[in-house]
């Protein structure tokens, strides 16, 4: 116990918060995004008309996973408000396309926020290459395809978020070395989902505050294929 004398002493002093610490975070695809790409691809044949979709059997998964990068790459320039590539409706698509409920979930996760308590802002970025982003059109091929397999049972949510703010329970994790930790005690769901993205280093910032796990890689994919 502190000296009540000594405590009341230091009345009348506040404590000062530091000035707004911004955080960029990395949102590159990791193993799990390949394994929700391959587990798609399963789902969509297994739901698929015996008499077969053309479309389908051209499909790879790389083609599903391309899909799934793109749709974070959209959804990081919707939230920073980067204006898409001219001669292209990103605009329209992105309120329209068909998004793999799964996808849905970490996508509605993904946005800027702040921890007043710390008083850090986090702020998605993405450094995908142009040889994974699909164009519009090649978007639109799939997407309809998940749009007919929907009929049949697939499950998908049509257009993207259309709040900018993401969660600070997901965006305050880092994925790196095939474990997902952080600094704060939040539902165990978020490190499931920030598991699909993954870091080369904890951040030079955050880093050492990261002293929770909440959990591995390998764990983590051997529940995508139940959940798809």
């Amino acid at each position: 116990m502190i000296n009540s004398q000594l405590a009341q002493s230091f009345e009348g002093m506040q404590t000062v918060t530091r000035s707004l610490i911004s955080v960029q975070v990395e949102c590159v695809p990791s193993g799990v995004m390949e394994a929700l790409a391959s587990s798609l691809l399963s789902e969509m044949e297994r739901l698929a008309p015996s008499r077969g979709l053309k479309e389908l059997d051209d499909l790879t998964s790389e083609d599903i996973l391309n899909y799934l990068k793109t749709l974070v790459w959209m959804r990081v320039n919707y939230v920073n408000r980067v204006r898409l590539k001219n001669g292209e409706n990103w605009d329209v698509l992105y309120h329209q396309l068909a998004v793999p409920s799964l996808m849905y979930q970490i996508l509605i996760c993904l946005g800027k926020v702040r921890d007043n308590e710390f008083n850090i802002e986090f702020i998605p970025t993405t450094t995908l290459s142009e040889s994974e982003i699909l164009s519009a059109a090649e978007m639109s091929v799939i997407s309809d395809l998940m749009v007919r397999l929907h009929q049949n049972g697939l499950n998908c949510v049509f257009g993207m978020p259309k709040e900018r703010e993401g969660e600070l329970g997901f965006m305050a994790l880092q994925h790196v070395s095939n474990t997902v930790v952080g600094y704060r005690k939040d539902h165990p769901v978020y490190g499931f989902l920030a598991s699909f993205f993954c870091q080369e280093s904890l951040n030079e910032i955050t880093g050492q505050m990261m002293r929770i796990v909440y959990g591995y890689e390998a764990d983590y994919k051997f529940r995508v294929a139940a959940l798809v």
